[in-house]
């Protein structure tokens, strides 16, 4: 707290001194290093009003506040910020190069964070022609989450490319676990349908764990060419 405090009181006697701007962005990373959400969301809004922020401070703080609003589980409002950093970056890509891609990568790994959360959020229901529906929306919820952490992969940024690796392999799982926990149409609940109900569906979740495996191995490989050593990284190989 006190980084931020002492931010905060330049900021308020210095507010047109050549170091405010700095001081702002430096403020609201600290509050979100606290986990002060409320108050990182707010000193972020403030920071983008400013008229004197470069490209990769403007990414910066649109990015940092997506996240604070994540964290507050506002994750509309979060989508819609990490989606106008996006954008920013595109309309600006021919006129003002960033210096790196970090701020970029986390908010393509947010956007398909949030659509995991989603897919995760999916429910399945009886009876059989609801399970039916219910399937077909979270399997296109599955694909549009996969290609968004895709996306984060491909712009080869170290931290968020192992962060979306790894969470390319939780999906995998989480989709076998709830294909695991579906209910059982009565329809197929005895006898011989239930044998081949069974059957065929053991033979998709193999698949599906298989598929965790090798996602999770690709990630581990990745980072071990790159010489990245995290969290992610950790986690994956567990």
């Amino acid at each position: 707290g006190e980084a931020s405090d002492r931010y905060k009181r330049l900021l308020a006697l210095y507010p047109t001194s050549k170091q405010a701007k700095d001081a702002a962005l430096r403020q609201a990373a600290c509050l979100a290093e606290e986990s002060r959400w409320v108050q990182s969301a707010e000193a972020l809004a403030l920071v983008e009003k400013r008229e004197d922020l470069n490209t990769g401070e403007r990414l910066e703080a649109m990015a940092r506040h997506g996240l604070a609003l994540f964290e507050l589980k506002d994750h509309s409002g979060a989508e819609a910020k990490f989606q106008q950093s996006l954008a920013f970056v595109e309309s600006r890509k021919e006129t003002e190069p960033l210096p790196g891609n970090f701020f970029v990568a986390m908010s393509q790994f947010y956007v398909a964070h949030i659509a995991h959360q989603r897919f995760r959020d999916l429910p399945l229901r009886l009876p059989q022609k609801q399970l039916a529906t219910d399937l077909d929306t979270k399997a296109k919820s599955f694909l549009l989450a996969n290609g968004k952490y895709v996306e984060t992969i491909k712009l080869k940024n170290p931290t968020w490319a192992t962060a979306a690796g790894y969470h390319v392999g939780t999906l995998y799982r989480e989709l076998y676990d709830s294909m695991i926990a579906a209910p059982i149409p009565s329809e197929v609940n005895r006898g011989d349908s239930r044998v081949i109900y069974d059957l065929l569906l053991r033979e998709q979740l193999r698949h599906l764990l298989g598929k965790a495996k090798d996602v999770l191995e690709s990630n581990i490989k990745m980072a071990e060419r790159i010489g990245v050593k995290n969290g992610w990284v950790e986690r994956s190989t567990e």
